[in-house]
């Protein structure tokens, strides 16, 4: 953890933030998995793309959900205007993290207030149901299915 905060510092200072040509999102993605939600908005309003994807084509939001961090998804969402249907190269949108790692109230929030379509299909055409019953999400999956997701 110590090296991992240590290693963001450095990236910060040395220009590596911002998302353009030859430089790294490494910093924003790291403020994102760590939950820190005041460097994550520093950083995109010093021109980091909120909506940058790595090469697996996941962005800071998918990252957000992934590793459970609320707080920066209701920001990265709400303050930073994320893309929400943003979706990786496997065609998965924050839901679908949502539902794998069974973040029920990330997806709460992402179907409540946000209304993310509880029935969009990656590329393989699994659902985020069917995600969350693969892996024994009871709670998120009978949640889902009570805001309209089918099987």
């Amino acid at each position: 953890m110590k090296i991992k905060a240590i290693s963001l510092v450095v990236a910060l200072h040395s220009g590596l933030a911002f998302g353009k040509a030859g430089t790294s999102q490494i910093p924003l993605i790291e403020a994102v998995k760590l939950g820190h939600v005041e460097d994550v908005k520093r950083l995109i309003n010093e021109k980091a793309d909120v909506n940058h994807k790595d090469n697996d084509g996941m962005a800071p939001l998918h990252y957000a959900v992934f590793h459970g961090r609320l707080d920066v998804v209701k920001s990265l969402i709400n303050d930073c205007k994320a893309d929400i249907k943003q979706t990786d190269k496997d065609g998965w949108e924050a839901i679908h993290y949502a539902a794998f790692k069974g973040r029920t109230e990330i997806a709460k929030f992402l179907v409540k207030d946000c209304k993310i379509n509880v029935n969009t299909a990656d590329n393989e055409k699994r659902t985020p149901l069917y995600l969350a019953e693969f892996h024994k999400h009871h709670a998120l999956a009978k949640y889902l299915r009570e805001n309209g997701a089918r099987g």
